[in-house]
């Protein structure tokens, strides 16, 4: 009977501890390179190799493209200097998301000779496609006049600090306006949007930068947007981001069949923001005679 007992608290234990999760969806970055080991000083003719890391640190499984360039009159890379990956982001389960190394080769060139010093910059360009999954609770309550205790009070909510990818949520705002049918009001929730990582938001499936190509100004910025209320679609107006607006850029959604009149209550709004990103990371060289 004993060990029944002990076999019992044991698995009581494990499914406590299996109870114990941490949020993945925190932090800024989405898929990030570095130079593993950069080479800094080279002499003219010698073969280089350079060696950089790319890892998904932020949530969404992301595909995407790269390319690594080289003033050619210092460096000649050899082929192939484009590619493509496919990283799986991490999770509650998997706190690391998937990395992947990358080998390229050069040489430097012998017209280097000709100077004293040489210097080239060694960039690495990357444009992925991103999702951000945002979720925060918000109070709706159509009877602000009534002073009886109620589960919530209404206001603005921060969502600071990223939700594991370079887009995010940073505040969401409500205001209930009157429907068409009285004793119903309709949401509308301002969500304010923040580039909370160094590079530059794209239209999805957007490749340009990393195959040499000139980008349409209508796809930078483009955000694809989505978000419900426990469960219940919202209508969102077309989002553009305006990297060179002050301060944040914002979304409005709402609820256009509204919500009945009744006590205040908790609800979730999630939002959903599909997107491409451009990075890159730069090494400088330097030949030495």
């Amino acid at each position: 009977m004993k060990r029944y007992a002990l076999i019992l608290l044991f698995l009581v234990a494990c499914a406590g501890e299996a109870e114990i999760t941490e949020d993945a969806h925190v932090g800024s970055s989405g898929v990030k390179a570095e130079y593993i080991r950069p080479t800094e000083f080279v002499l003219p003719g010698e073969r280089v190799g350079f060696l950089i890391e790319v890892s998904n640190d932020g949530t969404s499984e992301s595909s995407g493209a790269y390319t690594i360039a080289s003033d050619p009159l210092v460096l000649q890379l050899q082929d192939p200097t484009t590619g493509r990956f496919k990283l799986k982001g991490r999770t509650t389960f998997t706190p690391i998301g998937e990395k992947k190394v990358l080998s390229f080769k050069g040489r430097v060139s012998e017209l280097a000779k000709r100077e004293q010093t040489a210097e080239a910059s060694v960039r690495f360009n990357m444009c992925y496609d991103y999702q951000t999954d945002a979720t925060v609770s918000v109070c709706v309550d159509t009877r602000p006049e009534v002073d009886d205790e109620k589960v919530c009070v209404p206001g603005p909510v921060s969502a600071g600090g990223g939700q594991g990818a370079p887009v995010g949520v940073e505040l969401v705002e409500m205001k209930l306006l009157p429907g068409d049918i009285e004793g119903v009001f309709v949401p509308r929730f301002t969500i304010s949007v923040a580039n909370l990582d160094q590079g530059v938001v794209l239209a999805q499936g957007i490749r340009n930068p990393c195959q040499g190509k000139g980008t349409l100004k209508e796809d930078f910025g483009r955000v694809g947007v989505r978000a419900t209320l426990s469960n219940v679609p919202l209508q969102c107006k077309p989002f553009k981001f305006n990297a060179g607006a002050p301060g944040l850029n914002n979304v409005v959604c709402t609820l256009p069949e509204g919500v009945p009149d009744q006590p205040a209550y908790l609800a979730h709004l999630t939002t959903t923001l599909t997107y491409g990103y451009f990075d890159t990371i730069v090494q400088s060289i330097t030949v030495q005679k």
